[in-house]
């Protein structure tokens, strides 16, 4: 699970169906649901379902999945995101086969891009305060030691020069 603090986020599935947990309730998203709200500050995560008829072939509509995101206020920073942490991933994963990223590294992009992990069971108010604490101080121990939340090469470069300007 996780939270944004600065942004109210909106899924709409298009083509598929979606799994999302929002808070302590479980959703079944489908195009039919129209688009949901998760409010600033609401534990949630997302994730593919697949197809529940017996006769589709899986693989294809899962790959086939459909899912359009916003953000109030609106802004490419969730974009820039998941270039980062995806190529990050996929990075330290073909340069040291089953080794994780660096926790600082992770915690550097969190931190930038207002995400923040739910810290356990600690999901009320109090909790997700020490979760914005805790990432934060993480994240900047990362950027001491070198980590950015943004790579020149993970970025287009309309994205990454309006990113770095503080234009997103």
């Amino acid at each position: 699970l996780h939270f944004h603090v600065d942004k109210t986020e909106y899924l709409r599935v298009e083509r598929g169906r979606l799994g999302v947990q929002l808070g302590a309730e479980t959703l079944v998203i489908t195009p039919e649901s129209g688009e949901i709200t998760i409010p600033r500050w609401t534990p949630h995560a997302w994730y593919l379902l697949p197809s529940p008829s017996p006769t589709s072939n899986t693989d294809d509509d899962e790959e086939n999945t459909i899912i359009w995101e916003r953000t109030d206020p609106p802004t490419r920073e969730k974009e820039v995101f998941f270039r980062n942490l995806l190529c990050v991933l996929a990075d330290t994963g073909s340069a040291r086969p089953g080794s994780p990223p660096s926790f600082l590294q992770l915690f550097t992009i969190f931190a930038e891009m207002d995400n923040y992990v739910v810290l356990g069971s600690w999901t009320g108010p109090g909790g997700r305060k020490v979760a914005v604490w805790v990432t934060r101080l993480v994240g900047g121990l990362g950027r001491l030691v070198g980590y950015e939340a943004m790579y020149e090469e993970y970025t287009p470069a309309e994205l990454f020069h309006a990113q770095s300007t503080g234009q997103r």
